[in-house]
């Protein structure tokens, strides 16, 4: 089982959707989206990507001086190889004063990048993979002309994590 992200941002913004197929098995294909995201968030968001919550790097100290402001160190940004699976995702974002949130299971989480802003904060991106309904995925396309949504990783449901107990068992 991945580790579970725990990532709650608003303000941010969708910046691709690419609709796919992706192969099952011998001959079953499937609908799958990349959803690629950015936001800025302190940069304290960066250790929910450590690996191991034990071996977390002092980002703050290695990105920021004493004022706050990104080290002159030359690095575009920071890119990550980590996959996070099984994520459960919920996106909303509110128009005409209601919001409108959609639940995402079985999600990706892949492709971190951060890039030092100043006052210790970071410009984060991350793609998410899923496999939505057609309904969810036309719900997805309208994101795209939103000026901002809000992300969170979920907590999986106590049945889930009883379910995962089991199966490693």
């Amino acid at each position: 089982m991945s580790k579970q992200l725990r990532i709650d941002v608003t303000g941010a913004t969708v910046t691709s959707i690419n609709p796919r197929s992706e192969k099952h098995g011998e001959d079953e294909k499937v609908l799958a989206v990349d959803v690629d995201l950015k936001f800025k968030a302190p940069v304290e968001v960066l250790g929910q990507i450590a690996m191991d919550d034990r071996d977390i790097p002092d980002w703050e100290g290695m990105l920021f001086d004493e004022t706050g402001h990104p080290k002159p160190l030359g690095l575009k940004h920071l890119a990550f190889t980590q996959d996070f699976e099984d994520q459960e995702v919920e996106l909303s974002y509110t128009a005409a004063g209601k919001t409108v949130s959609r639940r995402f299971t079985d999600v990706k989480a892949k492709k971190f990048k951060a890039t030092p802003e100043p006052v210790r904060y970071v410009e984060f991106s991350l793609q998410l993979q899923m496999h939505p309904d057609a309904a969810h995925l036309n719900w997805l396309a309208s994101t795209l002309v939103k000026d901002s949504v809000a992300l969170k990783f979920l907590e999986p449901a106590q049945s889930d994590v009883f379910d995962q107990a089991e199966a490693a068992e």
